[in-house]
């Protein structure tokens, strides 16, 4: 069955298995188009950058003016962060940031996981 899926830029006419695939890429291009807001905010209002890699990769390559502390050591640690300021999280890939990012909106913090070290840099860019 053809069915016409229609936005603001073009009409289409696909089928119900291409249907899918369309709601999945919108459904992400949303979040990441949200993400990508609430970094722009966070930034502007003096965010604290948040590095949960191991003291080593963060040696070897971070952002400079971010913050190391590995996920690991992330309960211990993050009494040192300013509740105040929202607080972007990132680590190599996503998952070590996801992590961290979790237990700290667990623990009052305003924050937001930035994912991998590259998609952080992209988002520093003017």
């Amino acid at each position: 069955m053809r069915k016409h899926i229609k936005n603001q830029f073009t009409t289409l006419q696909v089928s119900n298995s291409k249907r899918n695939v369309l709601r999945k890429k919108n459904m992400f291009g949303l979040f990441k188009s949200k993400k990508k807001e609430i970094i722009k905010k966070y930034l502007e209002e003096g965010a604290q950058l948040l590095d949960v890699r191991t003291a080593s990769e963060f040696n070897s390559n971070h952002i400079k003016g971010s913050k190391n502390i590995p996920v690991q050591v992330i309960d211990q640690n993050m009494k040192s962060l300013d509740k105040e300021k929202p607080v972007i999280v990132y680590c190599a890939m996503g998952g070590r940031s996801n992590m961290a990012a979790n237990k700290l909106k667990a623990n009052g913090f305003k924050v937001i996981n930035a994912g991998g070290i590259g998609t952080m840099r992209k988002h520093l860019k003017p």
